[in-house]
């Protein structure tokens, strides 16, 4: 079963102190994990001109680069990224492609999309985020509409030409641990799109989805088992497997979130309970 490193600020302010070292992980001594963190710079933006980027590849992407623009105004950050030379995901481990993250000095992170189609190891992403210092990786992940980084740092940025403040990466306060996640072959009967669903619904179990999210759990399994029919039936049919796919995902993903925050409750309630009863 994958890990969560540390639960987030947002999902624990209702939480007593307590839960929070119950549900800590103990950290796993991994490439991308902190010994990356540590080499990463944060840049505070100023208003108006326009700074560049540089991408570097961590152990596991060796030869990967890319760059990236970034210009804030208006309280709002443009960014242009591009990478290029990534290894298939698929080799790293249970994997499908690559995300774009924006870090903040808090810890947090911030999904802000898919930077490499299916298939391709360069690829490029128009995005934005409506804060002015932040800290660019690229992390290998199971899909698309993952919320929490993995381990797997792929790219982390670097400067260039800056128009502003520097400062270094202290902590990041959620990571995602997929060693224990099983791998799934892309292949005739198992599109990329259908492994995604698959990803996102395994992890989705092991956050205990059944239990605390029965609702989105079960319509993800629908639309994964509608995707498979899809996939299994004539040409025409097979069209509609990408669509049903990445509802299962997002259904998926909408379950492992919202089974975290309930089970996090559900044991403060219990230990309340326990302590009521003493």
């Amino acid at each position: 079963m994958y890990r969560l490193f540390v639960l987030g600020a947002s999902i624990l302010a209702c939480i007593a102190p307590a839960v929070v070292s119950a549900q800590a992980i103990q950290h796993r001594a991994a490439i991308a994990s902190s010994d990356v963190l540590s080499q990463i710079s944060m840049f505070n933006y100023r208003e108006g001109p326009r700074s560049s980027l540089l991408f570097r590849g961590t152990p596991i992407a060796a030869i990967a680069e890319g760059k990236a623009r970034v210009e804030y105004q208006d309280g709002n950050a443009s960014i242009s990224a591009e990478v290029k030379d990534l290894p298939d995901p698929t080799s790293l481990g249970p994997y499908t492609t690559y995300v774009l993250w924006a870090l903040t000095p808090d810890g947090r992170a911030a999904n802000l999309g898919v930077i490499v189609e299916p298939g391709d190891d360069d690829g490029e992403l128009e995005t934005s985020y409506a804060t002015p210092q932040f800290a660019l990786i690229v992390t290998a992940e199971p899909h698309f509409a993952v919320s929490v980084p993995s381990t797997m740092i792929a790219l982390f940025n670097v400067g260039d030409r800056i128009r502003g403040s520097e400062s270094r990466v202290t902590t990041l306060t959620e990571r995602e641990d997929y060693s224990g996640l099983a791998s799934i072959a892309i292949d005739d009967t198992n599109s990329f799109e259908i492994v995604q669903a698959r990803y996102a619904l395994a992890i989705a179990e092991a956050a205990d989805a059944a239990e605390f999210s029965q609702r989105d759990f079960a319509t993800a399994n629908e639309k994964l088992s509608a995707a498979k029919a899809a996939m299994a039936g004539r040409r025409s049919e097979q069209r509609a497997v990408p669509g049903l796919a990445r509802e299962a995902v997002i259904a998926a993903a909408d379950a492992q979130r919202a089974s975290i925050v309930a089970a996090a409750r559900a044991a403060v309630e219990a230990e309340r309970a326990a302590a009521a009863a003493e």
